[in-house]
C-alpha cells in the first residue's frame, strides 16, 4: 500500500491507520470523521477530501437490490445510536467470527493471565505483554510475586474474555478485528 494513499482515521484521541480507500469503505466514516494522509497539512473532516466524498454521496437513484436494515413495514429511526455502524452484508464469514469470539472468550477465562487470547487475535505484542508480565515477573522475583502477577493477569484476560463472548458477532468484527482494539 502506498504511503500516500493511505488514510489515518481519528477515533476520539486514538489515531487508527493507515487504511487504503478500499478498506476505509467498511469502517462507516461519516462526512465529519477527521482523516489525514501524507500531503495533508493537517486533519481534515472525510467529507472535504475529494477523493473520499463520493463516500457520502447519496446514489442518484434508489434501487431495488440496495440493503435495507429494516423490515418491511418497520419505523425508521430518527438516528442510530452513537458509534454504531451499520454492517455490511457479506463483509466477513460469520462462521468464522463467531469461532474466533468462541475461542478467545474461553481462552481468556480459563488462561488469560498466559495472553494466550491475544495471540489467536493476532495481537502479539499484547500477548507477548501479558505473557513476560505474568510469567516473567514470577520467575525474575523467584515466586515471590508470582501469586499477584499471575492474579492480575489472569482477572484481565476473564474480564476479557467475558467481553468477548457477550459482544454480537457483528460488534466483535467491528472492535477486534476490524478495528484491532487491544485491551477490553
Amino acid at each position: 500500500m502506498s504511503e500516500t494513499n493511505s488514510y489515518y482515521v481519528a477515533d476520539g484521541d486514538q489515531r487508527k491507520g493507515p487504511f487504503s480507500l478500499v478498506e476505509l469503505r467498511p469502517l462507516g466514516l461519516s462526512p465529519q470523521t477527521l482523516v489525514w494522509r501524507q500531503g495533508m497539512a493537517d486533519w481534515q473532516p472525510a467529507g472535504g477530501v475529494a477523493e473520499l466524498a463520493a463516500m457520502f454521496s447519496a446514489p442518484a437513484e434508489p434501487r431495488e437490490e440496495a440493503f435495507s436494515p429494516l423490515p418491511p413495514g418497520a419505523p425508521s429511526p430518527a438516528a442510530p445510536p452513537l458509534g454504531y455502524t451499520m454492517p455490511t452484508p457479506g463483509g466477513y464469514n460469520q462462521s468464522e467470527v463467531n469461532s474466533k469470539k468462541i475461542l478467545c472468550g474461553v481462552l481468556g477465562i480459563m488462561i488469560g493471565a498466559l495472553g494466550v487470547h491475544k495471540f489467536v487475535l493476532n495481537y502479539t505484542g499484547t500477548g507477548i505483554l501479558m505473557l513476560c508480565l505474568s510469567l516473567g515477573l514470577a520467575v525474575v522475583t523467584c515466586g515471590i510475586l508470582a501469586p499477584f502477577s499471575l492474579g492480575v493477569m489472569g482477572i484481565i484476560g476473564m474480564v476479557e474474555g467475558i467481553i468477548y463472548l457477550t459482544k454480537s458477532d457483528e460488534e466483535f468484527y467491528r472492535l477486534y478485528i476490524l478495528g484491532r482494539r487491544p485491551w477490553f
